[in-house]
């Protein structure tokens, strides 16, 4: 009878399998993470504010500096110096914007941990034939000053520009 040893790396067949075992432990590692999507940031996150007859435009202020919230609107949208009182204590960025939106013509839409305020009774952006649409926009700092060359760029596309020297931007998008 002759008896087999290794010393070292196994016979190539059995690299193989020792191979392909592994990638399918990998594979199934990372599906069953991808798998189980854990919450998002604007689900979870708690927020303790208190504000006291303070602008809106502080209010925004005040979230950004607390959370990882960051806020986009437009300036003739909102009255960013109504005066607002509001207290929350562990709260969501949901329970927050309901608040301050409630019986006001503007709406919002949580993306990540972006915060958009829109006008509910604004139309929208007109479609071309073609299924592109025009998004035009500016961009400020904090303090309402235009930022010049900023890159506008659209997920998934290629497709982007830069502010003007009035923070301004137009650029053509895919819709979809």
């Amino acid at each position: 009878m002759k008896l087999i040893t290794t010393t070292g790396n196994p016979p190539g067949g059995l690299r193989k399998i020792f191979r392909i075992m592994k990638l399918s432990v990998l594979f199934l590692i990372v599906g069953t993470y991808c798998w189980a999507t854990p919450a998002t940031y604007a689900q979870t996150a708690e927020i303790n504010l208190e504000a006291e007859n303070r602008t809106l435009q502080e209010v925004f202020r005040e979230i950004e500096s607390i959370s990882e919230f960051i806020f986009f609107y437009n300036n003739n949208v909102l009255d960013l110096n109504r005066q607002v009182s509001l207290k929350i204590e562990n709260g969501t960025i949901y329970e927050i914007m309901d608040r301050l939106t409630d019986g006001t013509s503007v709406g919002y839409k949580i993306v990540d941990r972006q915060v958009i305020l829109y006008r509910k009774d604004s139309p929208l952006p007109a479609v071309s034939q073609q299924g592109t649409v025009t998004v035009t926009g500016e961009v400020t700092d904090t303090y309402g000053i235009p930022l010049i060359g900023v890159s506008i760029l659209i997920k998934g596309q290629a497709t982007g520009t830069v502010t003007d020297i009035d923070g301004k931007y137009s650029l053509n998008a895919q819709q979809g």
